[in-house]
């Protein structure tokens, strides 16, 4: 509405219904003759232009028919009036704001009275959206729509082996069984307990290599149907890299349903893919993880570097190094490296 746009969309605070309208008419203390119309059948009684009385001072506003025809346009005055104009043979007005529009009703014999009886004479409608605001809902629907059918999309090749249930039910035995096995002698986190190998993990078929290259070469705004594919194939850095894009989403739940799937076939970045998801739920209340929390979290990094993930190498390896335990660090930094070089 190009006519309003010499105010911002933010003035929408005020009360919206009767209240706001305050619908009463008023006149000019001066006579505008020029913008008095007059019935052809008869003379009018006054002269005087007829307003509508809103709540607000300078609020933009369009009198206008019901078919878009525009009839006048502009500010409300410092006393909150807006100017209403006759179009000859119509009765159907719209008294059009930022923030909806109300349906007027004007019988011809109303435009007879006096300014005073004209409010008495006109019918009001309740509010209704602008064509911006139908077009603007319509818009957030169809997005919705859209990121509803990606989101399904995006984890049906999960949900097609297992269950949402049955996703939920593997992460919290995996969280207890992670709580027992922190607190044995395995679960310690000495070089010791590290002993550098290649991570056992699904085998990859060529096709599903081929989808996890094209992801890769797919600009980022656009890559994840192109990982699902990949990850649809069996590709579990495909699902590694999916999970990670939905946790930075705050898309949690498809997230989680990602990670089980990886831990389900036993991918060791299952166990790194659910440490982060417990840091992102666990720092989103109050920005910080309770001690147990963060005492799960690197548990479950330090078991997946023991199975051989390099991203939790890495990880774990930056945790040494700010402990001042940089010997264990470079090891786990050159066990990273040498499989996966891109780190």
């Amino acid at each position: 509405m190009s006519a309003l746009n010499q105010k911002t969309a933010t003035r929408t605070t005020f009360t919206i219904g009767w209240t706001c309208l305050l619908l009463s008419m008023a006149i000019f203390a001066s006579t505008l003759s020029k913008l008095a119309y007059a019935s052809p059948e008869s003379k009018v009684v006054s002269n005087d232009p007829f307003y509508l009385q809103l709540a607000q001072i300078n609020e933009p506003y369009i009198w206008r028919l019901s078919d878009g025809e525009m009839l006048t346009n502009g500010l409300s005055d410092a006393q909150g009036r807006v100017i209403v104009l006759r179009k000859a043979m119509r009765q159907d007005y719209v008294l059009e704001m930022l923030w909806g529009q109300f349906p007027v009703s004007v019988p011809t014999a109303c435009w007879k009275l006096t300014p005073a009886q004209f409010i008495r004479c006109v019918r009001i409608g309740p509010r209704e959206d602008t064509a911006e605001e139908l077009a603007r809902k319509q818009a957030d629907r169809s997005r919705r729509e859209e990121n509803t059918r990606i989101k399904e999309d995006g984890v049906a090749w999960v949900t097609a082996t297992l269950s949402a249930a049955e996703a939920q039910t593997l992460l919290q035995d995996t969280l207890e069984a992670q709580n027992n096995w922190r607190k044995t002698p395995a679960g310690a986190l000495n070089a010791a307990n590290f002993n550098c190998r290649p991570p056992a993990v699904p085998s990859i078929t060529p096709v599903a290599e081929a989808a996890f290259e094209n992801a890769r070469n797919t600009p980022r705004n656009r890559a994840r149907p192109a990982y699902t594919e990949a990850a649809r194939l069996g590709h579990w850095r495909a699902a590694a890299r999916l999970a990670s894009g939905l946790l930075d989403d705050e898309d949690w739940e498809s997230a989680s349903m990602v990670i089980a799937w990886l831990l389900k076939h036993e991918v060791p970045a299952g166990y790194n893919k659910l440490a982060d998801l417990l840091a992102v739920t666990g720092r989103y209340e109050d920005g910080q993880m309770s001690p147990s929390e963060h005492s799960i979290e690197l548990s479950l990094r330090w078991r997946a570097a023991q199975l051989g993930d390099p991203v939790a190498q890495m990880t774990i390896a930056n945790h040494l190094e700010k402990a001042g335990n940089k010997e264990f660090a470079r090891t786990l930094q050159a066990c990273a490296k040498a499989h996966n070089p891109e780190l």
